[in-house]
């Protein structure tokens, strides 16, 4: 069983967090609550809460992993934080279709609600149908990726690469980190934010509990 690999991961802490969310008192409540014996939790507190565990809470709670593991943030998802990539509201403008008087084609080809240009796709080696957009839910790429801004995410990207940003889900959880590859098959996963401390996953994880949606090719303010 796989161990979550944080330096900064305070397992006391996450056993507070975990009691504060099931509505306990004491460490000896979490066994039913978890699924798991009253030796196995006793045990985390010397050797650590296996991730998968804190995935699996995350999503039959519905509930944050950085909350869980760090205490930052909500202790709840909201709805908004869900992508629905597959209802990602964009379109493709036709080369002939109007921007607007004011509008400089060649350095904004967001246009409007969201809007791309054809040319502008084909320049950047992208497919309408492989991008989506996703909404920040947080500040953990500030100061490079504001909360609520638009990320243009490629889905056709999913190979691991290193110094690559990615849409990530973990647990119900999803969200922008860049990607490090590191020795013995490990990969780290960095929010640019220090607030949020980086997630050190193995190769096995990453097929498992830890899934990369699409690579990272840009990113807007909205304004107004």
């Amino acid at each position: 069983m796989s161990s979550l690999n944080l330096n900064h991961v305070d397992t006391q802490a996450v056993l507070v967090r975990l009691k504060q969310l099931y509505d306990v008192s004491k460490n000896k409540e979490l066994p039913d609550k978890i699924g798991r014996s009253e030796s196995a939790i006793s045990l985390w507190k010397s050797r650590g809460i296996p991730f998968d565990v804190l995935v699996e809470v995350s999503i039959k709670e519905n509930t944050s992993l950085n909350w869980l593991c760090f205490g930052i943030g909500d202790q709840q998802l909201n709805p908004y934080q869900q992508p629905l990539l597959e209802k990602a509201s964009f379109m493709v403008a036709e080369e002939n279709e109007s921007y607007g008087e004011n509008q400089d084609e060649s350095s904004n080809p967001f246009v409007d609600d969201v809007l791309f240009k054809e040319s502008w796709l084909d320049a950047h080696h992208l497919k309408s149908e492989n991008i989506r957009l996703f909404k920040m839910p947080d500040k953990s790429m500030e100061p490079n990726i504001n909360k609520d801004d638009r990320v243009l995410v490629n889905l056709d990207k999913i190979e691991a690469q290193h110094g690559k940003t990615y849409l990530i889900k973990i647990g119900a959880e999803f969200m922008i980190r860049m990607l490090t590859v590191l020795p013995n098959n490990q990969f780290q996963l960095s929010a640019a934010n220090n607030l949020f401390p980086p997630l050190i996953v193995s190769h096995k994880e990453l097929q498992k509990d830890v899934y990369l949606l699409g690579q990272v090719v840009g990113h807007f303010h909205l304004w107004g």
